[in-house]
């Protein structure tokens, strides 16, 4: 592991065989390593880094390379906030003066403002750029001017090679070392030479890289480089496992994410001929919208590709077969909407609806016009340029002008600049008999005519909070009450103690709102009542909201706590909860928990 570290680090400076921090009495001496473009700062005390920072050189090797001592400063403005160069409009902030007229200063601003930063310049950082000077971001030019005073020394050198797993780490953030954390622990070495972590390689990290692709989370090259897309992919399939996301890969965790119940992401795109447990995910949820009816083999088939394309064609995607990743999280959406909503109907159907809508789209050489009036001195409203899609909302008027409708505004162009086109609007229709529920995915061509297209209006939100149906507001935590028997009734309890029972009996199939949901015992809310049931007679799920109307929805802390803490029943006690064709006697009058209403 020395060795390693020693490999990444970049070399002391030595003049005369002499390191530097032996030869100069300052409390830093500073090495920069042109060839990788890195700028690392070193105690003096003990050669440990206390700073590291990826830097941008000069072009053309214009930065002087050599041993240098900070001069005293030469300019009153050096080390300051602001400082400016020959031109008025080129300002940096936090200039050291390194030799001559080098320095290290931040990237470049065009004013004394923050807002007014070289956005060009400043994506440069990483890579030769400057006339010589040296570039840092904002906080490391302030670190080097407010700590590395006049005399120390400077080693400005050509690296033996480059080494990119470090340029990557650095050109996300800097190595600080004054938030507690190890250069190490920066760098992503585990501890445990079994533990697989950034500057990892090899066959190990080739099958880990294997794994996360078929599981849905790492869409880069298996090459056996754990670099940061793996630590980021990592990161991910921990946080869904409810692990803490080190991104650093462990042997039980390797041996754990090969389990069947592993759960997938959403972050490689899938095409035919793709395999694995995120095919299978996919092809999970296209059955539960009953776009999909083979098997779930975890094969990219022609058969899930045409179900693939249905999907797409309902949400107002371009025609095709395969699943973007964007594709993908819509499709898990509106599978988590009709799995939740039809969790106790398993007679549920999907019946298709089409209607065609007039388009055309914009076939011009430069940008056209839509103007308010079929006249060509009216007000315009937008310009539309080749390739775009409007919707025809009429054809052939007078002067060879069509009415059209482009985001959401109407207005009218020159018929020429057309090439008429027909999209079918497919809607996706879900309902259930038994339980007189019903869901649509899709809009009507009505709706398409009149406003903005369904993906725009509601899956923007969605991929807004991250792609998760339980961050979406309008999804709660609901329960069915399962006994196993339709003839069966669970009595409700007013708090976790069999001694606080209720007159209310809740039928096998009842559906609730899930308040709080504790270990062994859950407070219930539905249509009437309100109370605690045993987590083993409920099924959880989650839903739209007000699936079940308006109800209590706010709990005090203390009923919170009462319900999370409470222990586990006994199988007699549970029996006793239980009552066999019981008739029920109504609902209580006044409600015993410390609730209030929702709002209120």
């Amino acid at each position: 592991m020395v060795s390693l570290i020693a490999s990444l680090l970049p070399a002391h400076a030595a003049v005369g065989g002499i390191k530097l921090s032996d030869k100069y009495d300052m409390p830093y001496y500073i090495i920069v390593d042109v060839t990788n473009q890195i700028t690392t700062v070193y105690d003096t005390s003990d050669d440990h880094v206390v700073r590291q920072m990826i830097c941008s050189t000069g072009r053309h090797d214009a930065t002087p390379l050599g041993q240098f001592i900070m001069p005293a400063q030469q300019r009153t403005r050096e080390r300051g906030e602001w400082y400016t160069f020959q031109s008025e409009d080129i300002l940096a902030k936090y200039a050291t003066r390194i030799v001559g007229n080098f320095l290290f200063h931040s990237i470049l601003y065009t004013a004394m403002d923050d807002s007014t930063l070289n956005e060009e310049e400043a994506a440069k950082l990483g890579r030769p750029a400057s006339h010589g000077c040296i570039r840092l971001r904002v906080p490391d030019a302030k670190y080097i001017a407010d700590n590395c005073f006049a005399g120390t020394a400077v080693y400005i050198y050509e690296g033996e090679a480059r080494n990119e797993d470090l340029r990557d780490l650095l050109l996300e953030r800097s190595y600080t070392g004054e938030n507690g954390e190890t250069y190490n622990e920066f760098l992503g070495i585990p501890e445990d030479p079994n533990t697989l972590g950034r500057f990892s390689s090899g066959d190990e990290v080739s099958a880990l890289q294997a794994r996360l692709k078929a599981l849905g989370y790492y869409d880069g090259e298996i090459d056996g480089n754990y670099r940061t897309a793996t630590i980021e992919a990592v990161k991910a399939l921990q946080t869904a496992l409810g692990e803490e996301a080190t991104g650093q890969a462990s042997a039980e965790f390797r041996g754990e994410i090969q389990s069947a119940a592993t759960p997938t992401g959403l972050n490689v795109p899938l095409a035919m001929g793709d395999s694995g447990p995120c095919v299978s995910a996919l092809q999970t949820r296209l059955k539960t919208l009953k776009l999909y009816d083979g098997n779930i083999d975890g094969e990219f088939s022609s058969a899930l590709g045409e179900s693939v394309r249905l999907f797409r064609q309902v949400y107002g995607y371009s025609d095709g077969t395969d699943a973007s990743c964007e594709i993908q999280k819509a499709i898990r959406y509106e599978s988590a909407m009709v799995a939740g909503l039809f969790v106790a109907s398993p007679d549920y159907v999907c019946t298709r609806e089409s209607s065609s809508v007039d388009t055309a789209i914009v076939e011009t050489t430069s940008a056209i016009r839509l103007r308010t009036t079929p006249d060509l001195e009216s007000e315009v409203l937008d310009r539309l340029e080749n390739g775009e899609t409007v919707i025809v909302l009429e054809d052939n008027l007078d002067g060879g002008w069509a009415k059209v409708l482009y985001n959401e505004d109407e207005g009218y162009m020159k018929r020429s600049y057309l090439k008429r086109a027909t999209q079918t609007v497919l809607q996706l229709k879900y309902s259930s008999e038994m339980s007189g529920l019903s869901y649509t995915i899709g809009d009507s061509a009505e709706a398409y005519l009149t406003g903005t297209p369904f993906p725009e209006a509601v899956f923007s939100e969605y991929l807004a909070n991250g792609g998760n149906p339980e961050e979406r507001s309008e999804l709660r935590n609901y329960a069915t009450v399962e006994l196993g028997d339709d003839g069966m009734q669970l009595r409700l309890l007013a708090s976790p103690d069999t001694s606080d029972t209720t007159d209310v009996l809740l039928a096998d199939g009842t559906r609730a709102e899930v308040l709080v949901k504790g270990s062994y015992w859950s407070l219930i809310s539905g249509e009437g009542f309100l109370g605690c049931a045993p987590n083993r007679f409920l099924s959880f799920w989650q839903g739209p909201d007000d699936l079940l109307g308006d109800h209590l929805r706010e709990v005090s802390l203390s009923m919170k706590n009462q319900v999370a803490e409470a222990e586990p029943l006994s199988e007699s006690d549970e029996a006793d909860l239980l009552s066999i064709n019981a008739e029920i006697t109504g609902f209580p009058t006044a409600l015993p928990i410390d609730v209030k209403k929702k709002n209120a």
